[in-house]
């Protein structure tokens, strides 16, 4: 079984993830902007995975009506996020201790991304409408392209699959 140790910067806050992590995103919303300074790049684990060594410094932020941010009240570390649905939380990927082993696979929120930089990296950029949540169970194997399109956009390219084809049969 693999396990990943993490901590914040001063070390009252230490955990262990005995279970397996998502794939690294990142988070361009405005309240990881806001918490962090630039963005945010989170992998999640199981809440069931998920154990607390020391927790002497650790304060939850209600950071919106569905959500709260974990953050360590002595040396300002964010460390976690965890919505009020789904059984998940998101790690800082940068409280990891030692190599992860994992990889950074899309951008979300792109569109509201800081305007004193480009995303270059080649990686995905979903629209803030696009993104799958953060805490929602993660696709711990690799997904279909088309099972990574978002419901909307789905719904919006039938829509407008459908008006061409009305548009053909009403011009013929």
């Amino acid at each position: 079984m693999t396990s990943h140790h993490g901590s914040c910067l001063c070390g009252g806050i230490t955990y262990e993830v005995t279970g397996k992590l998502r794939e690294v995103i990142a988070c361009h919303c405005n309240q990881c902007r806001k918490t962090s300074g630039h963005f945010v790049a989170a992998t999640a684990c199981d809440d069931n995975d998920l154990k607390f060594i020391k927790l002497d410094t650790l304060t939850w932020y209600r950071s919106s009506e569905r959500a709260e941010r974990g953050f360590c009240n002595r040396c300002g570390s964010t460390m976690f996020f965890r919505s009020d649905v789904g059984n998940m939380t998101a790690i800082m990927a940068g409280t990891l201790d030692g190599p992860s082993g994992l990889k950074m696979s899309h951008h979300i929120h792109c569109a509201t991304k800081g305007d004193y930089f480009e995303i270059t990296d080649g990686l995905e950029q979903r629209s803030a409408e696009c993104a799958r949540r953060i805490t929602e169970t993660p696709p711990l194997q690799p997904r279909a392209p088309e099972a990574r399109t978002c419901p909307r956009r789905l719904r919006a390219r039938r829509h407008s699959e459908e008006r061409r084809m009305v548009k053909q049969v009403t011009h013929l």
